[in-house]
């Protein structure tokens, strides 16, 4: 369960960072 919430807080930050970046 931990490693789900994990992988979706990487997306996550992956794509606010490209958002922000953009």
């Amino acid at each position: 369960m931990a490693a789900i919430f994990a992988v979706f807080a990487l997306i996550f930050g992956f794509g606010c960072r490209s958002s922000a970046y953009d």
